[in-house]
């Protein structure tokens, strides 16, 4: 008791007191009374920072005058709040991880989150160290660029540069980022994510991407090293065109600009093309420095406005000028700096633009350090082309557009996705009235919506590892029964299969302390690593069981190979009923299931059925197994085929087993979303099929249109 009255006493006094320090500091940092700043650098797409600059003017305060007068509500409200939470809240976890820290630097972050503004972040101390990496063209991270679509927050690679850990490892141009460290990056702001994949020198990182052009789901871990890259790169092409490539506008662009151009200049340069294609921006002075070396002195390349209406002027401060005809390519990647430079070229016609309307970033953003080593990025400014055009939010229209071909094909996906979106309420039911049913894979709690708003029968795999990634320490049971809760309650009837932590390989995380393996896909993953770690384990399945209360909740066991392992679980699941039955806690009967992965379970799947309700087949290992594959190695790519003959046979195995001994047989993974394979599945007799949200109903289209009258093996 004495250790809980020393913890409350604790918070209360914590939280009023960052309550006070927070609002404190916001009025400090909002009025500009730090002496200094410092520009954000990263090479993110929503970079728009300037140079640093000495804080001046006092700004309006007003707001903050009135926050400031109502501390007392403020701190009244908080101690209603820890009353009620020290009345009534139930911590059912065994140990509390809450930190003091977490709790500063939480109610820091939500008082700036609450602004709703995109652009505008408060960094911890460690966010800003990494975020204060040098601009010079030389940092440790894994030398991909990324940018994001401001429309649906998808990032995505624009550009792994040659040689780089990220190129080595297999991440291709068009990834679709999708996961840094197991947390999922769509809708958080690219500058915060870049600081995610940048890290110490010889670390790793845990880089998930969907491939679009494979439709599948890839995970890479990928070892961050020293990147040093040119900013801007350069050639000759033919009738003596100089071609000159932008990447990002960092301190050493406008130094390798001006090298590139006196180099071409010396060949006979005739022409040049300036491709900012998939720049995001970066320094405002590094592309005023380029801007200056283009178009003679004293002519205004750009202004700034703040929210006291003071203007600030970007002036050319020499005779230099580039007297070829130029031509300046963007695309809908090209922003923030990169628009400042196209901008200013076509105000005064000294370039034609080529291409697609650019991102639309017309807003300048400042880092004030707050004096502890944390920071806030904050939006400071709009800017203005010379002409006086803000292109924030509508980017810039090129002279020439290249369109056609695009406007074709955006037209064709769009007519044939509401095709496919007409069958979202429609029956998983083949041609000749055959149900097999349809589910999802999901990885996180954010999919929910997509498998109910695409029809999915249920979800018939949950991928829990996203709760044991990504962080510094265990899930306590409390955390991972909540979310089970909420994924139940929000399914309703329909199922749910949970498969139990499949960790190890290249699912881990540091608190994890898993020993280098040789061959860690061959290693100690999956329930191997779980049965090592039982109380992890039952922490785990009590979570479950205390979940199935609120919906329709099934186990299903990953990486089996044995029926030793099957005698482990029960004898576990029998500990955690019966500690569940001494508390009186309530939980449903729930059906289990294995996930055939291994070559080993193929062979004795009939004696596995037995054990539990169900099989799925959990192709994207069984194929790699099966092969002798590694389906991540970017030199088997060509080789790897998860159409061979000896996969489709195992699943053919699988299925005739499970319907052997009267269980349902579901196909998981890649190929069961390969509408090439749909109907031989179905003549398989598979029972049903689980792919990702977005695959859903381009099986459902593929399966309605198989008939499969006059043949035997259905269900």
């Amino acid at each position: 008791m004495e250790n809980r009255n020393d913890r409350k006493s604790y918070y209360k006094g914590l939280l009023t007191g960052v309550i006070l320090c927070v609002l404190m500091i916001g009025v400090l940092a909002l009025s500009g009374c730090f002496t200094k700043t410092s520009a954000a650098s990263s090479g993110s797409q929503t970079t728009g920072t300037g140079d640093a600059v000495e804080a001046s003017g006092s700004g309006s305060s007003d707001d903050m005058t009135d926050i400031s007068n109502r501390y007392s509500e403020i701190e009244q409200k908080l101690n209603k709040l820890h009353a009620v939470l020290d009345k009534y809240y139930l911590d059912v976890s065994d140990d509390s991880d809450i930190t003091q820290d977490d709790m500063v630097e939480g109610i820091y972050k939500g008082y700036v989150d609450a602004l709703n503004e995109p652009y505008t972040v408060y960094y911890t101390k460690d966010e800003y160290e990494q975020l204060q990496e040098s601009t010079s063209g030389k940092y440790s991270g894994i030398g991909v660029v990324v940018s994001q679509n401001k429309e649906t927050g998808v990032i995505t690679v624009v550009r792994p540069f040659e040689g780089s850990p990220g190129a080595e490892a297999g991440i291709l141009k068009d990834d679709i980022l999708y996961k840094v460290a197991g947390k999922e990056v769509t809708g958080v702001d690219v500058t915060e994510v870049v600081t995610w994949i940048k890290g110490e020198e010889g670390s790793t990182v845990s880089i998930e991407v969907y491939r679009p052009s494979e439709d599948k789901y890839l995970t890479f871990e990928v070892e961050r090293k020293t990147i040093e890259i040119p900013m801007v790169t350069s050639k000759m092409l033919d009738s003596n065109i100089g071609y000159v490539a932008v990447y990002e506008f960092e301190e050493t662009t406008a130094d390798q600009f001006n090298q590139a151009i006196d180099e071409l200049t010396a060949q006979g340069m005739k022409g040049l093309i300036i491709d900012l294609r998939d720049n995001p921006g970066g320094l405002v002075n590094s592309a005023t420095a380029i801007l200056d070396r283009i178009l003679p002195k004293d002519q205004l390349l750009v202004y700034t406005v703040d929210k006291n209406d003071k203007k600030q002027e970007e002036y050319t401060k020499d005779d230099d000028t580039i007297d070829v005809p130029i031509s300046v390519l963007i695309n809908g990647n090209s922003a923030s700096a990169s628009e400042i430079v196209s901008g200013c070229l076509q105000d005064y016609g000294k370039a034609k633009l080529v291409g697609t309307t650019s991102f639309g970033k017309g807003i300048v953003q400042y880092v004030l350090p707050l004096g502890d080593g944390s920071a806030i990025k904050l939006t400071s400014a709009k800017y203005y082309t010379p002409n006086g055009r803000n292109i924030h939010g509508t980017g810039i229209d090129p002279d020439e557009e290249v369109r056609k071909e695009y406007e074709i094909r955006r037209q064709a996906d769009k007519e044939e996705r509401e095709e496919l979106l007409k069958l979202r309420r429609e029956p998983d039911i083949t041609k000749d009235g055959r149900k097999i049913e349809i589910y999802a894979n999901i990885g996180n709690m954010d999919d929910l919506n997509s498998v109910l708003y695409y029809g999915a029968a249920g979800i018939g795999l949950l991928r829990s590892e996203f709760q044991y990634l990504g962080r510094e320490n265990y899930p306590r049971e409390n955390e991972l029964f909540l979310a089970y809760k909420k994924i139940a309650e929000t399914m309703g009837e329909k199922l749910t299969v949970i498969r139990t932590a499949d960790l190890g390989a290249d699912k881990q995380a540091e608190y994890l302390n898993i020993p280098d393996e040789t061959n860690p896909i061959m290693g100690n993953r999956g329930i191997r690593l779980c049965l090592d770690r039982k109380r992890m384990f039952k922490a785990q399945l009590r979570a479950i069981f205390r979940a199935s209360a609120y919906g329709n909740l099934a186990l299903m066991y990953p990486m089996i190979s044995s029926e030793e392992e099957m005698d482990e679980i029960e004898e576990i699941i029998r500990e955690v009923k019966s500690g569940l039955d001494e508390k009186g806690i309530l939980y449903k009967h729930i059906k289990t299931g294995i996930m055939i992965e291994t070559p080993a379970a193929v062979m004795i799947s009939r004696e596995l059925a037995r054990r539990v309700d169900f099989l799925s087949l959990g192709t994207n290992d069984l194929s790699q197994y099966t092969l002798a594959m590694d389906r991540q190695n970017p030199l088997l790519r060509k080789k790897y085929n998860d159409h061979h003959p000896a996969v489709l046979r195992m699943i053919q195995m699988v299925i005739e087993a499970g319907h052997a001994e009267n269980r349902r047989v579901c196909i998981c993974g890649e190929l069961a979303a390969d509408t090439a394979l749909t109907e031989e599945f179905l003549r398989m007799g598979v029972d049903c099929l689980s792919v990702v949200p977005a695959c859903i109903l381009p099986v459902r289209k593929a399966l309605r249109q198989v008939d499969l009258s006059g043949d035997d093996k259905g269900a």
